[in-house]
């Protein structure tokens, strides 16, 4: 009842602001005062369900959200159908549906969405919905990648690189990548950091992948930041800095990467960058230790044979409150 008042309000608003009278309208200015209002009344309905999946104004009902939308939707809104998708895709309204979601992305990819071409490239890569098609995966991206949109052209380059429903080609990688990390994709930066230092697509050139890593760091990528502070260790592409190594390793294993926390724990027991410190070594080893690690759980034992037994119960108790700590994060 509501949501039909509401129609019946909006209609009259429309009519009143486009300038609708009991006067004679020239058939052509009828026409498109008429599509105006069509088009005006379609966003309506997109409006009314944003405000209800966000809660804004009214009451946060994605029940209601779903039927505003699909209003919107049946009249060919592309982001009504986009964002029906992805409820279907992820359940929001309690079912999870594939092929619902499939089919209202591929109605919004089809007037040209880029958002709904990726997602749709999307479930064909990871095979949601229906049987995995890396080709059509990367019709679709490259469908997306066109107008600009960076997950798809990170993706895109990573079906380069490799090589999935296309031929191996880093050099293709590497062109996708640089337009997503261009525009400050953080993973695309991650990514053709990567080919800099291993020189895969381009001139290997360790100066640009710090660089690059650099970018993505700073957003808190976590895994750039342990390939930075990595190159940070070594000197390689910058100059070396064990300090500053540290700090980005730290970044990172407080976001939980195990690699970093490794590291880190190996700068503790060198003393590099920092002052040596076999408990603190022992604490982050302990709990890299407890994702499975059998390289931490090794050099956590090595570090374990050079303390006292009065140190290494100190250490114990420091490792125990760091993973205590993490998993409270």
């Amino acid at each position: 009842m509501q949501r039909a008042y509401l129609i019946m309000v909006l209609g009259a608003i429309l009519a009143s602001v486009l300038g609708l009278s009991v006067f004679h309208v020239p058939e052509p200015h009828l026409q498109r005062v008429e599509e105006e209002m069509r088009r005006a009344q379609v966003d309506f309905y997109f409006l009314m369900g944003s405000l209800y999946a966000r809660g804004v104004v009214f009451e946060k009902n994605l029940a209601e959200a779903v039927e505003w939308y699909r209003l919107a939707a049946d009249e060919g809104h592309a982001r009504a159908q986009n964002t029906l998708g992805a409820m279907n895709f992820l359940g929001v309204d309690g079912q999870q549906d594939y092929e619902r979601a499939a089919n209202w992305y591929r109605l919004a990819a089809e007037q040209g969405l880029a958002e709904a071409q990726y997602n749709l490239g999307l479930m064909h890569e990871k095979g949601f919905g229906f049987p995995q098609n890396y080709a059509e995966a990367v019709r679709y991206y490259h469908l997306a990648a066109k107008q600009g949109d960076v997950a798809a052209q990170t993706n895109l380059g990573t079906m380069y690189a490799e090589g999935r429903g296309v031929l191996q080609n880093y050099r293709e990688a590497a062109n996708f990548y640089r337009l997503a990390a261009e525009q400050g994709f953080e993973v695309a930066q991650l990514n053709l950091g990567f080919l800099y230092q291993k020189g895969n697509g381009v001139q290997q050139d360790f100066t640009e992948a710090a660089r690059w890593y650099r970018l993505s760091a700073e957003q808190g990528n976590a895994t750039s930041q342990l390939n930075l502070g990595i190159m940070l260790a070594n000197g390689q592409g910058v100059e070396q800095d064990y300090l500053e190594a540290a700090i980005w390793l730290r970044m990172a294993a407080t976001q939980g990467h195990v690699p970093a926390q490794i590291n880190l724990g190996a700068l503790h027991a060198t003393g590099m960058g920092m002052p040596q410190d076999y408990k603190s070594a022992y604490a982050w080893l302990s709990l890299a230790a407890t994702s499975g690690s059998a390289t931490a759980l090794q050099r956590r034992e090595e570090v374990a044979k050079v303390l006292t037994t009065e140190q290494l119960n100190l250490a114990k108790i420091e490792a125990a409150t760091l993973i205590i700590k993490m998993k409270n994060k």
